[in-house]
C-alpha cells in the first residue's frame, strides 16, 4: 500500500509520500510484474485519515487474512477474520452527507462520440515537434483476445501486437494542433498523430472509450496529469466534428495478407518469387515474396532457417491433433519483411516515447525503399499501406480467427458480437469484417475476402555506367598535405578543446531543470574533443554497385583543408550543451517478468556516441562550440565526411566481405547472437556472418582501430548526420531530406561503405544517427 500526494507529480514515485510497511524508508521506481505478491498482501483499504486505514489484508502465511486496523508506522491489528472466508473492501459506516447525482451523459440511442483535442503539439509526447508538422490523426481500435486464446502463444505480429488493431481511419488536424472528430461509441480507440507522408510521429500505447453521445477531451500529447489547456482559440472546437475518413475500404481488423500482401503482389513479386535463382549478398537465394501458407516461427531457432526450410503450420496442426489453439504462424513474405522493420517490441520501454522514436523513416525496409530498389516507385497509396503496417507495430493477423487452430471452436466471436450488440449497440463484428475493397461504379464495395490477383509490375532495369574510379584516384594536395602534416610525427597535426571547465556550469544548468531526476553523466578526464587536420584534395564518389541513389560517380574537390574530430560526440559532451538529453536505450525484445531483468540495451553512456537527436540540435550545438572555443565548429559535407573516410584501408565497398571485427561496429555475429532473447523470439536481425565485433548496440567511442588519419568510427557505430541535401533517385519524389553517413550497428557492411548514402529528416530523432564536429578556416 502507497499513500501518494498528487500534488507533488504523478510520474512514477514523484507523489509517492510512503509506503506501508515502509517507515521511513525511501521508495525507488520500479517495473516488475509481481510487485504486489509479497507479503503484506492489501487488496482493498479506506483512510480513515492520514495515519490510519482500514484495510482488507493477509499479513504472512501465518496470520489469516481478514479486516486490519494499519497506520503510518508499520503496526497493523486484527479486527475480524472468519475461517474459510476472504473479507475484502472495509467501510466506516457514519452519518454522511449525500453526494449530489450527476446526470448521464450518455445516450443510448446514439452510436457515436465525440473526441476534442486542445493542442496535439503540448506534451512530452510530441516535444520539440514544430507547429504544422502534424497533419493527420489515425484512428484505430482493438480487437482484444477472447477466453482460451491470446498471449505469446497466439501471436498477432512476430514482436508485436498483443492485440488486432482494427482500421477506422483518419480524421484532420488544425495548423494550430487541435482536433475535433467523431468515434463509435463503447469501443477502444486510440490515435497515432501523423506528418505530412502519413507517418507516425509519435505511438499512443493505451486507449480510451467513450459512451453514445459523450464527449472526451484531452489537453495535448502525454501531457503532464496536473497540467491544463493552454490558452489558445480552438479552430477545431469551433467547428463541427469531423467523421472518420474510411481507410480503402471498410473498418476491418489489419492483416498482412489483405492489406500489405497486394503491394508486393504488383511491385515486388516480379523478381520476389519461387522461381528466381538469383542470390543476395551473403549468398541466400533472394527472397519470395508471394502469396504462400503460413509457417510456424519457432523460438530459439534462426529465422532465415526456417524460412529456408519450413514447416507448414496446416502440417504442425495435424501432429498435434487440435491441440494448440493457435501458435506462432505467419505468411512467409510476413516474415521476410518484418526482418527489416524496426517495431515497439511486446513489452518495449514502458516510458514515453522519444518523438519519431518508431517513425517508419527509422526501418531499413523504408529506407531502402526511398533510396530506390532496383527501379522500384510505389504509389501512394502502396507507401500508406506498408508505413501503416509499420506504424501498427507489424501486424500479421487481421483476426483471431486468423490466429486459432481451424480445429477449436469458433463460438466465442459471434457470441461476444452479439452481446456487443445487445448492450453497446455495436453491430460491427471485427471477427467477420475481413473483406477487400473493391472499386465499384458508384465508390468502393466490399465484395471478396480473396487476395485479387495483381499483374505485377517489372520494374525497369537502372542503369549502371562503368566506374571512373581507376581514372582519377583519390590524391591530397601536395602544398596542404604538407602543412596539415607534423614535421616530427608524420602524422597529421591535431588540436584539443578541453571543456572540463564547463563542469562547473551545470549546476547552474540544472537549477533550471523541473526534472529532479536528470544528473550529469560527465566526468572532468574525457572532456576533451580532439581533431585532426584534413588536407585539401579530390576523389571519386558514388558507387557504380550502390543503392541507385549512390551510383553516378564523380570526380569532387575538397577546396579548403579542415579539422575534423577524431571521435563521434559522446552524451558527456552533448550533456555539457544539453543536461536535459537522454540518448536511453534500445529496445530489447523480451519480456519484462521479474526484477533484474533489463527493458533494453543502454545507448546513454558517458562515452558512447550521442543518438536521438535531429540534425538541428546537432548544429545547435556546433554553434555552442564554436561560442565557447571561437572557432567556426558545425557538421560536415558529405565531400568532407568522405573524404576524410578515405584516409583509410576502406575502399568503395566498404568491409563488404571482410572481418571488421576490429574495425567497425556493424551488424555482424554480435548484433545478431549477442543478448538474443530466445525464449520469446527467433533469431531474425539481418546481419554478417564473417565478422564478431562483440557489440550488440552502439560502443563507447575509439573502441575500434583508426583510419590512417586517426579518425575514430566513421564507418559503423552510428551515422552521422551531414549539411548536403540528399538527392532521390531519378523518377523518385521526396520532402526534403539531408544525407547520414558511414552506417552504423543495425547496418550491414554493404549499406555502410564511404559512399553510402542514408536520407533523413533533419526534424527527425534515429536511434542509430549522431553527429561528428568540423571546424573549418
Amino acid at each position: 500500500m502507497f499513500l501518494f500526494d498528487t500534488a507533488k507529480g504523478r510520474f512514477e514515485t514523484d507523489g509517492v509520500v510512503q509506503q506501508i510497511p515502509g517507515y521511513k524508508k525511501e521508495v525507488f521506481p520500479r517495473i516488475a510484474d509481481g510487485l504486489g505478491y509479497n507479503a503484506p498482501n492489501i487488496t482493498s483499504s479506506h483512510p480513515l485519515s492520514d495515519k490510519y486505514f482500514l484495510t482488507a489484508c493477509w499479513p504472512n502465511k501465518g496470520k489469516p487474512q481478514g479486516i486490519y486496523l494499519m497506520d503510518a508506522f508499520d503496526n497493523g491489528l486484527e479486527l475480524c477474520s472468519i475461517e474459510g472466508r476472504v473479507l475484502l473492501e472495509p467501510t466506516p459506516w457514519k452519518k454522511r452527507t449525500r453526494p449530489p447525482v450527476i446526470p448521464d451523459k450518455a445516450d443510448r440511442t446514439v452510436t457515436t462520440g465525440t473526441v476534442i483535442l486542445n493542442n496535439i503539439y503540448f506534451g512530452k509526447g510530441t516535444e520539440g515537434v514544430p507547429k504544422g508538422t502534424i497533419k493527420a490523426l489515425r484512428v484505430y481500435s482493438y480487437n482484444f483476445a477472447m477466453r482460451r486464446m491470446g498471449g505469446q502463444p497466439d501471436r498477432i505480429g512476430l514482436d508485436g501486437p498483443w492485440d488486432v488493431r482494427v482500421i477506422l481511419g483518419t480524421v484532420p488536424v488544425e495548423d494550430d494542433g487541435s482536433a475535433n472528430f467523431t468515434v463509435p461509441a463503447m469501443t477502444p480507440v486510440a490515435i497515432q498523430p501523423l506528418d505530412d507522408e502519413g507517418k507516425a510521429v509519435q505511438l499512443m500505447r493505451s486507449w480510451f472509450t467513450c459512451r453514445g453521445g459523450e464527449v472526451l477531451s484531452c489537453v495535448g500529447c502525454h501531457e503532464d496529469a496536473n497540467t491544463t489547456p493552454t490558452l489558445q482559440w480552438s479552430k477545431a472546437a469551433a467547428r463541427e466534428p469531423s467523421k472518420i475518413k474510411p481507410w480503402y475500404g471498410p473498418t476491418r481488423g489489419f492483416s498482412f495478407n489483405r492489406e500489405v500482401q497486394p503491394v508486393l503482389d504488383e511491385y515486388c513479386v516480379g523478381c520476389h518469387n519461387e522461381k528466381t535463382n538469383q542470390k543476395d549478398s551473403s549468398g541466400r537465394k533472394i527472397a519470395n515474396l508471394t502469396l504462400c501458407p503460413d509457417v510456424r516461427a519457432e523460438t530459439k531457432l534462426d529465422l532465415l532457417d526456417q524460412l529456408d526450410n519450413p514447416v507448414l503450420h496446416k502440417d504442425k496442426l495435424v501432429e498435434t491433433k487440435g491441440g494448440s489453439y493457435g501458435g506462432s504462424h505467419f505468411p512467409p513474405a510476413y516474415l521476410e519483411l518484418f526482418r527489416f522493420a524496426r517495431s515497439a517490441t511486446l513489452e518495449s520501454d514502458l516510458h514515453v516515447l522519444t518523438t519519431y522514436d518508431y517513425h517508419a523513416d527509422q526501418t531499413k525496409l523504408v529506407q531502402m525503399l526511398k533510396k530506390g530498389h532496383h527501379g522500384v516507385r510505389l504509389d501512394k497509396e502502396g507507401w500508406d499501406r506498408i508505413v501503416t503496417w509499420i506504424d501498427l507495430n507489424t501486424p500479421a493477423h487481421g483476426s483471431w480467427k486468423e490466429i486459432t487452430n481451424p480445429q477449436f471452436a469458433q463460438d466465442y466471436g459471434s457470441k461476444r458480437a452479439e452481446l456487443m450488440a445487445m448492450y453497446g449497440g455495436i453491430s460491427f463484428d471485427p471477427e467477420t469484417a475481413v473483406v477487400l475493397p473493391t472499386e465499384g461504379e458508384e465508390g468502393t464495395t466490399t465484395v471478396s475476402a480473396i487476395v485479387p490477383k495483381i499483374e505485377p509490375i517489372i520494374p525497369g532495369k537502372v542503369s549502371r555506367g562503368a566506374s571512373i574510379r581507376g581514372k582519377f584516384p583519390a590524391k591530397a594536395d601536395e602544398k596542404s598535405l604538407a602543412e596539415a602534416t607534423d614535421p616530427e610525427s608524420g602524422k597529421l597535426r591535431e588540436l584539443t578543446f578541453d571543456l572540463s571547465a564547463e563542469m562547473a556550469t551545470l549546476e547552474e544548468k540544472y537549477a533550471k531543470i523541473i526534472d529532479p531526476r536528470k544528473r550529469p553523466r560527465v566526468t572532468p578526464e574525457t572532456l576533451k574533443m580532439t581533431f585532426v587536420r584534413i588536407p585539401a584534395g579530390s576523389y571519386v564518389t558514388g558507387n557504380v554497385d550502390g543503392a541507385e541513389d549512390e551510383i553516378i560517380e564523380r570526380q569532387v574537390a575538397v577546396d579548403k583543408p579542415f579539422w575534423i574530430a577524431t571521435q563521434e560526440t559522446t552524451n558527456e559532451l552533448f550533456n555539457l550543451f544539453d543536461p536535459t538529453h537522454d540518448s536511453r536505450l534500445e529496445s530489447n525484445e523480451r519480456l519484462h517478468f521479474g526484477d533484474g531483468i533489463v527493458r533494453g540495451f543502454p545507448l546513454n553512456g558517458p562515452q558512447q556516441p550521442v543518438v536521438r537527436i535531429s540534425q538541428q540540435e546537432a548544429l545547435a550545438f556546433c554553434k555552442w562550440l564554436s561560442e565557447k572555443t571561437d572557432k567556426k565548429c558545425t557538421l560536415p559535407t558529405e565531400p568532407q565526411w568522405e573524404w576524410a573516410a578515405l584516409f583509410g584501408k576502406c575502399d568503395e565497398r566498404g568491409y563488404a566481405g571482410k572481418d571488421f571485427s576490429k574495425l567497425a561496429n556493424l551488424a555482424d555475429k554480435s548484433y545478431h547472437f549477442k543478448h538474443a532473447n530466445t525464449g520469446e523470439m527467433p533469431l531474425w536481425r539481418p546481419a554478417v556472418f564473417n565478422s564478431e565485433d562483440g557489440a550488440r548496440v552502439s560502443t563507447n567511442v575509439a573502441t575500434y582501430a583508426p583510419n590512417e588519419a586517426g579518425v575514430y568510427d566513421l564507418i559503423g557505430n552510428v551515422a552521422e548526420w551531414t549539411t548536403t541535401i540528399w538527392q532521390p533517385p531519378k523518377g523518385a519524389s521526396a520532402p526534403p531530406q539531408v544525407v547520414a553517413k558511414g552506417g552504423g550497428w543495425r547496418d550491414r557492411p554493404k549499406t555502410a561503405t564511404p559512399f553510402s548514402k542514408m536520407p533523413a529528416r533533419g526534424e527527425i530523432k534515429f536511434v542509430d544517427v549522431g553527429f561528428r564536429v568540423i571546424i573549418e578556416d
